[in-house]
């Protein structure tokens, strides 16, 4: 993972080097792909993958999909997440929430507790 987050500092790089639109369009597609490849580094190293679709906190809790109609609406807590389900099921059981939260993290921990999960703060995010 640690080459991973040199490739990704120095795209940032190059993205703020951009030149024009089509160069920076470049840096975008790379960075995206330096991204998706962290996501999967990091789910792999826990047993899970990345899931593309929206992936609902009472999903998780419920351990099971639902029906799109009866997801729960937005958390401050959780913003910007990415879902990740279990790589030992056929269809892969909701296993993790990984949030970009510009809350506290100790306001992260409580929200955790009063959902019965964990919360967990990345060394490198």
């Amino acid at each position: 993972m640690n080459a991973l987050k040199e490739q990704i500092v120095a795209a940032r790089v190059a993205l703020d080097r951009a030149k024009n639109g089509y160069e920076e369009h470049l840096a975008w597609e790379h960075m995206f792909e330096l991204r998706r490849q962290a996501r999967a580094e990091f789910a792999l190293e826990r047993g899970w993958r990345s899931y593309p679709r929206t992936l609902d906190l009472r999903q998780l809790k419920a351990g099971r999909w639902l029906r799109f109609d009866d997801l729960e609406s937005h958390y401050p807590e959780l913003d910007h997440a990415d879902g990740f389900v279990s790589v030992d099921s056929r269809r892969g059981k909701p296993a993790a929430l990984v949030s970009h939260s510009y809350a506290d993290f100790e306001k992260c921990v409580a929200f955790a507790d009063r959902h019965g999960l964990n919360a967990e703060l990345l060394s490198w995010s």
